[in-house]
């Protein structure tokens, strides 16, 4: 009786030393699988930091592309270059984030100057009118200190289109109060605010109407807003409207 009592026991120990471990196995499994989560978790996290890192990067660089042409109608390969150089955000708009940016004709001549070509625009507020377009090329790359990075290009189509297509181009406020009844059948474009009134009126503009401010109504640039300019104003809703 006592020598299977020991046997027994024997077996007994052998068992629990079996079952933990086999709990110290799935033990450190788990916590491989939980370390292997974590770290796909850490990369997936830095991927989309400079993803979206990279993305800030190229609509502030369209921004400022947008800019220089407002500054400088035919700019160099130089300001190209310094744009690349300045336009990265800087650590305190996006933080630990490294950038380098390009900016670049899409095409040059033997000489180096960017190839153009006359076109049309067909959409948005310029639609209809020629233009001398000019085709570049955007790079961003932003990369993060964990070593993950994310690279985007944009082709950007620049649009140069001459005033002489429009019957009124004003780089200010630009006002029509009418008197008597007046009819415009020029294309009508503001950088600043419209004001339009008419006194016995109508005034009546034919074209396309455009403005970077408001088309203000109730009030002359001058501020003047009681008695008289109540006759009626039309404008083109559509095109051929």
């Amino acid at each position: 009786m006592s020598k299977a009592t020991g046997r027994l026991e024997g077996f007994t120990l052998i068992a629990a030393l079996l079952l933990l471990l086999l709990l110290s196995g799935i033990t450190a499994g788990l916590m491989l699988l939980a370390n292997g989560e974590t770290r796909m978790g850490g990369n997936n996290l830095e991927d989309r930091r400079a993803y979206y890192g990279a993305e800030s990067g190229m609509e502030k660089l369209t921004a400022d592309l947008a800019a220089l042409y407002q500054m400088k109608a035919a700019p160099t390969s130089a300001d190209l270059n310094n744009l690349a150089t300045t336009s990265p955000p800087s650590p305190a708009e996006i933080p630990s984030m490294n950038y380098q940016e390009q900016v670049g004709w899409a095409q040059v001549d033997a000489n180096g100057n960017p190839v153009t070509s006359w076109n049309i625009v067909s959409a948005g507020p310029n639609a209809g009118l020629m233009a001398e377009t000019i085709r570049l090329n955007l790079l961003v790359n932003a990369a993060r200190p964990s070593g993950a990075s994310a690279k985007m290009n944009r082709g950007v189509e620049v649009a140069l289109i001459p005033v002489f297509q429009f019957g009124v181009f004003s780089d200010s406020d630009l006002s029509y109060f009418a008197g008597p009844p007046f009819e415009f059948e020029g294309r009508v474009h503001t950088n600043g605010n419209l004001f339009l009134a008419a006194d016995s009126g109508p005034l009546v503009l034919d074209s396309k109407v455009t403005a970077v401010g408001e088309i203000i109504r109730t009030r002359l640039a001058n501020g003047w807003t009681s008695g008289g300019y109540q006759g009626d104003v039309y404008l083109p809703e559509l095109t051929g409207g």
